[in-house]
């Protein structure tokens, strides 16, 4: 397997959380999603959020990466405080949910989304389960976005 380019900020594996995570570490460690070095620091790879791995697993990447997994049932979905001014977002993009379900609203199909942001048909489909369950953040969004953009006109 081809070595995978990793992230450049490093975490201490002996700092709470990750002392707790070594099993699921481990597994990311042979999936060549993570580096954990001698001296207990933990590099990532930036695309491990969109990998085919367990909750647990993408739980572990979300905080190393600095994100707050939004739920169980959209795990490519996260808030990272910094990153869109910290909405819930495609995890390891900054493309945030409301305006994935915006553009679907416009008429945007999955094609379009695709080749607009780059999403995979399984991020578009967690963006769109995570506005359908949360209709008042995502409104909320748009119109906050939409009072931004009028303001920096």
């Amino acid at each position: 397997m081809p070595e995978r380019v990793k992230r450049i900020t490093m975490f201490k594996a002996d700092e709470p959380p990750f002392d707790k995570y070594g099993a699921e570490l481990g597994s990311l460690k042979e999936k060549d999603l993570v580096a954990v070095r001698d001296d207990g620091t933990i590099s990532v790879c930036p695309a491990a959020a969109a990998e085919d791995i367990s909750n647990p697993e993408r739980q572990v990447i979300y905080r190393l990466l600095g994100y707050e997994a939004t739920d169980d049932a959209t795990p490519l979905i996260a808030k990272r405080a910094g990153v869109v001014g910290g909405r819930a977002a495609v995890a390891g993009t900054r493309i945030p949910v409301w305006q994935v379900a915006q553009a679907l609203e416009a008429g945007t199909g999955s094609a379009g989304l695709r080749e607009q942001f780059g999403l995979s048909d399984e991020q578009i489909a967690q963006a769109t389960a995570y506005a359908d369950a949360h209709p008042d953040e995502i409104r909320r969004d748009i119109f906050d976005n939409a009072v931004t953009s009028r303001k920096s006109a």
